[in-house]
Order: C-alpha cells, then sequence, then structure tokens
C-alpha cells in the first residue's frame, strides 16, 4: 500500500509494512486452546486426565479440539514465516488467513454447542464462555480494519514494492 498510512505509525514496522494487531496473536491462542488444555494436563504429576476432564469430559470431543486446534497453527505459521512467503512470491497464502479464522471460530461454535447438547443443555462455565468467545472473536476477524488493511498489505507487498 505505497505512499498512504491506512493506520496510525505506530501499526507499522521499519520495513512500512502492517504489523499483526495483537487481537490476531490473541485469537490464535483461543482457537488453539485445546492443544493448550492437552499440555497443561501433561504437567499435573498426579492426575493427568482432571484438567482434561474439566474442559473435555467425553474424550473424543479432545479429539475434535485438537483438530480445530490445527487452524490455529496454521495461521500462526503462516504469520510467522511472512518474510519467506514474500521471498518465495506465495502472497497469496495470506489471503487464507481471515477465511480459515472465520471457518474455525463458525466450527468452534458449532463444537460447543454440539457439547452442550450432550449435556442436555445443562450449564457449563467452560461452554458458555467458550461460544461467547467464540462470536465474540468471530465479530472482531470480520469487522477489524487492522486485520483487513494488514491482509491487503501483505498480500501486495510484493507489487508495491516492485513499483
Amino acid at each position: 500500500m505505497a505512499n498512504k498510512l491506512l493506520l496510525p505509525l505506530k501499526y507499522y514496522d521499519n520495513a512500512g509494512r502492517i504489523i499483526p494487531p495483537i487481537s490476531l496473536w490473541v485469537t490464535i491462542l483461543y482457537v488453539s486452546k485445546a492443544l493448550f488444555v492437552l499440555i497443561a494436563s501433561l504437567t499435573f504429576v498426579q492426575d493427568k486426565s482432571a484438567l482434561l476432564g474439566l474442559f473435555y469430559p467425553v474424550k473424543s470431543n479432545l479429539y475434535v479440539g485438537l483438530v480445530i486446534s490445527l487452524a490455529g497453527l496454521l495461521v500462526f505459521v503462516i504469520c510467522g514465516f511472512r518474510e519467506k512467503i514474500w521471498k518465495n512470491k506465495k502472497n497469496h497464502l495470506f489471503g487464507l488467513i481471515k477465511p480459515v479464522l472465520i471457518l474455525v471460530l463458525i466450527v468452534d461454535f458449532i463444537f460447543q454447542l454440539y457439547m452442550a447438547n450432550q449435556h442436555q443443555w445443562a450449564f457449563s462455565w467452560t461452554l458458555g464462555v467458550s461460544a461467547m468467545l467464540d462470536l465474540l472473536i468471530l465479530y472482531w476477524v470480520v469487522t477489524s480494519k487492522h486485520l483487513a488493511f494488514m491482509l491487503l498489505d501483505w498480500k501486495f507487498e510484493l507489487d508495491s514494492k516492485a513499483h
């Protein structure tokens, strides 16, 4: 995005590219929550299944959560290797970030509803908070100007540097 600042100067790196919003990193962490729950449960010496049972009382739900976490890791890898992606002229990969996040948040929300149905819709703080966060983060991903400008900037990085 040559010669025009779309955001305040603090949102640009030294090369003039828009840096990812902190909210994107928080979103990636949230989407990958099953992976963190698994890692945290492995650190408990006495009862490894206690934490897993809190978040995933049905063991197969953990596996679904881990598959959902893979999407978060994909977005993380794309963001983390942006310099290599630019160098290899694979900028189209940045177009995957927003659709993958939208899809995974919708899938996670549906998964939260499925788990609530498994428990006959009995109230659960973990399910309620997770479902609400899915919707709030989905709203942010869809409406964030910072994320939209960043993705445009990254996608057309090579074109603007060539001219």
